[in-house]
């Protein structure tokens, strides 16, 4: 094997004095995800860590950590049954900086000139005073709009 050859971070970082635990505690974590994606494969969960006994879960939201709840006892079974000693899992929700951004808002083009006129027209034949306020407030919004672009 050649000395150019790319190695993995972990296997540097375990050379290195000082960072054999945090390279055996990164090493666990990475094993525990996997044998994660096996007993749960399609719910998306993400290893947070491990305080004594008790596995902490990153979930896609409030709700979809509640629910997750109901199926703890069959995911503690399967990663038992992989060797991990885990006497309970814990569900927490993601923060909001794992989920992506809302789309942004669609820009709705100007209504043309014409039908503005038309709309003004309208307005003022109309008999109704609920339309001709929602015609006039329609107005309004679009003159409002024209002068700020």
């Amino acid at each position: 094997m050649s000395s150019n050859a790319p190695r993995h971070p972990l296997g540097w970082l375990g050379q290195q004095p000082g960072f054999k635990e945090l390279t055996d505690r990164a090493r666990r974590l990475l094993d525990l995800q996997a044998d994660l994606q096996l007993c749960a494969p399609a719910l998306g969960l993400q290893v947070l860590g491990v305080e004594e006994e008790t596995l902490l879960v990153g979930a896609q939201g409030a709700a979809a950590a509640a629910k997750l709840r109901q199926v703890e006892p069959s995911i503690l079974a399967c990663l038992r049954a992989r060797g991990w000693q885990l006497a309970k899992v814990r569900f927490r929700p993601r923060s909001r900086g794992s989920v992506p951004p809302p789309p942004a808002p669609r820009i709705k083009p100007p209504i043309p000139e014409a039908a503005l006129e038309q709309l003004r027209a309208l307005a003022e034949s109309t008999a109704s005073p609920a339309l001709r306020q929602a015609l006039d407030d329609l107005l309004r919004s679009q003159a409002r709009q024209r002068r700020q672009r």
